[in-house]
């Protein structure tokens, strides 16, 4: 090979790898502005209504929370968390169809934090701590309406699921009884979402991008989280991982499933195969740690062709739903 070839071909390779590593560096600052900056929807507070219920709204520490009250004597709390980007109006199809089977039902709809009318804090933790904002928040409100004589469940959509999981478990640990969560296509932890989007949206199809992107956007949220994590008044008595930002962060499968059993608190996961954001592939391994440690009390369902958000009008969803309701 001559000098001028090896040249131009040592050029090419440079060019390639600038240009893969500005991929990485552009997709990296991107996603973190595009998740963690950014706030989500909002809505007017006429637009959250449920049939036969009463809708009041309350924000405490900067965490607003739609209390819908039945007009009936109450039988149960549900609590509702949406996903990332969203607010307590994107959750409304699935409050009013647990409303079918459940109606005697107090439906509390939480608004994360940069979401809905909650406050606006200087950036999402996409989910650590957002648990710690709702935990402190829905325990101050529990005792405020005095709900700790209904039998209380939780349920969640996309990070709205990895949130309600850690949250009951948190429950669980500080001996407030959850006796059902339902995560609806959950992810399994932030570095499998992170990779997804470098992978399979960017069509960086490199492993080693995905694995650089978690690494420069875990340098972004270190810097950007330095000073505005909230006040855990609960967290000494609870493992700091639940609540310390880390790409980790997600279902924690073995922890979880041993709080959550030794409580005998029933774990519902929903997924469909074809979800372009959270596939059900993602979540075997956890599926099957939950599945071996839980026994009888995880009950898990998927189905094929509905995409992200979009399941609740699959025959499997309803089903579980309507078994998660009447349990």
């Amino acid at each position: 090979m001559s000098s001028n070839t090896l040249k131009i071909v040592l050029n090419a390779l440079y060019i390639i790898t600038l240009l893969i590593v500005a991929s990485i560096l552009t997709f990296s600052l991107s996603s973190f502005i595009t998740f963690s900056i950014i706030p989500g929807e909002t809505y007017k507070k006429d637009e959250i209504k449920i049939t036969s219920h009463n809708v009041k709204f309350v924000k405490i520490n900067g965490i607003n929370f739609a209390i819908a009250t039945p007009e009936a004597n109450p039988c149960q709390v549900i609590l509702v968390i949406h996903g990332w980007g969203k607010s307590s109006k994107n959750m409304l199809f699935t409050v009013n169809l647990m409303n079918k089977f459940a109606t005697n039902s107090i439906f509390i709809l939480v608004d994360l934090p940069k979401h809905g009318l909650s406050d606006n804090p200087p950036f999402f933790s996409f989910g650590p701590v957002e648990t710690a904002a709702v935990l402190n928040s829905f325990l101050k409100l529990r005792e405020s309406y005095k709900l700790d004589n209904l039998p209380l469940k939780i349920l969640g959509f996309s990070v709205g699921a990895d949130i309600a999981v850690n949250l009951a478990a948190c429950l669980d640990k500080l001996g407030i009884k959850v006796k059902a969560v339902f995560a609806e296509a959950p992810f399994n932890n932030i570095k499998t979402v992170i990779r997804h989007y470098a992978t399979e949206v960017l069509k960086l199809k490199f492993e080693i991008a995905g694995d650089t992107a978690c690494y420069l956007y875990k340098i972004l949220w270190k810097l950007v989280s330095t000073g505005t994590h909230l006040e855990k008044t609960v967290s000494s008595k609870l493992p700091s991982y639940y609540l310390t930002p880390s790409l980790s962060w997600g279902l924690f499968p073995k922890e979880n499933s041993e709080i959550l059993k030794q409580h005998g608190t029933h774990l519902f996961i929903f997924c469909s195969e074809t979800d372009s954001r959270t596939p059900c592939h993602y979540l075997k391994d956890a599926v099957e740690v939950f599945r071996a440690n839980l026994g009888s009390l995880f009950h898990f369902t998927k189905c094929k062709g509905a995409d992200h958000g979009e399941a609740i009008e699959y025959k499997e969803m309803i089903n579980l739903i309507k078994t998660f309701c009447l349990l």
